[in-house]
């Protein structure tokens, strides 16, 4: 959970790893019910090149599609 505070750290961001085993469409949704609310970033598979990003707070869900080859992705 993002703002987690231990030995003296904040946790600023929280990773998700999605693997595909072959063509198709991947879809993410999310909601964040809290304030001031976060982006949610969609990397490729090397999670250095950035391919999307959306703002989500408490009264937008964040959504986006890609089409995507087989790999490891990560949000």
């Amino acid at each position: 959970h993002i703002g987690y505070y231990s030995n003296n750290t904040a946790d600023g961001s929280d990773w998700w790893k999605i693997t595909t085993n072959e063509d198709g469409l991947l879809y993410v949704s999310f909601d964040a019910n809290t304030a001031p609310g976060c982006y949610l970033h969609f990397y490729d598979t090397d999670a250095a090149k950035e391919l999307g990003y959306v703002w989500v707070d408490g009264t937008k869900k964040g959504e986006f599609s890609f089409k995507l080859q087989p790999g490891t992705y990560y949000v």
